[in-house]
């Protein structure tokens, strides 16, 4: 993060026609101070895949590929839904649901976590051991669950139930086409909000130690409402956008079709 912000200054002096000096030299220096003691540190080195760091860097790791994968069967290169009348609708090969959206991801994180991950994965009182008086059974599109060291037991749904997990996420698809005021469309973006907060309960809880709302976005959409959300979006939970926007961003969008 340090080094992203030393670079941002650079990017500002060359684009900016004017040189850094006075207070923006003194961020510099302080910036290069920090990064230096850091890099002393060993800060610098891949965190354990143990660590709250190794986790984040494996779901990114995931996350990355996911959008390479994207760029070459993503929805947004098709047709998508022009109406029931369009006798050209075409979603691509890769995914018709939200659920295919949810594999796409699996197949990824599965990559880094081998045999550690599920969908549809229930929070219960015979999963969890910290279930509030009066609070709903749900269930987590995806989760991430690394229990290679865990050993069966007398005791073995006690400390399972007080576990706390690698990582949550929820899934949502919106298809190219569909305009603001369909009724499907209309029910997956009444339903982002619930779903955040029910990721920033989980993480506030402990459940997890990542959590993420990942938007499979053939049209494009979420970049242009996102912003309406960002007030109640709670600081942990992560927003990872899977669209064009985010193609263009990396230079991925010139991939052809596999």
């Amino acid at each position: 993060m340090l080094r992203t912000a030393l670079f941002a200054e650079q990017r500002w002096d060359h684009h900016g026609g004017q040189e850094s000096g006075g207070p923006d030299m003194r961020y510099v220096g302080a910036l290069l101070e920090r990064i230096r003691s850091l890099v002393i540190a060993g800060a610098h080195l891949s965190p354990s895949p143990k660590t709250l760091g190794g986790i984040r860097d494996k779901v990114m790791n995931a996350y990355e590929r996911l959008l390479v994968g994207y760029a070459s069967w993503g929805g947004y290169r098709y047709r998508g839904w022009g109406g029931y009348r369009d006798k050209s609708n075409y979603s691509g090969p890769a995914v018709w649901s939200e659920r295919d959206c949810g594999l796409k991801l699996c197949l990824e994180l599965e990559k880094e976590w081998p045999g550690g991950v599920h969908q549809e994965f229930p929070i219960a009182k015979w999963t969890r051991s910290d279930l509030a008086e009066g609070e709903a059974i749900q269930r987590v599109d995806v989760a991430v669950l690394d229990l290679a060291e865990f050993v069966e037991g007398p005791d073995a749904a006690i400390r399972f139930g007080e576990r706390t997990h690698e990582a949550f996420f929820e899934i949502k698809w919106c298809v190219k086409g569909w305009s603001d005021g369909a009724r499907e469309h209309k029910t997956r973006l009444e339903s982002i909000p619930a779903d955040v907060a029910k990721l920033g309960n989980n993480i506030h809880a402990k459940r997890c130690r990542v959590a993420g709302l990942v938007v499979f976005d053939d049209g494009d959409w979420w970049r242009q409402q996102e912003r309406a959300l960002e007030t109640s979006w709670p600081r942990d939970v992560w927003n990872l956008y899977v669209g064009p926007s985010a193609l263009t961003w990396r230079g991925l969008d010139a991939v052809q079709p596999s």
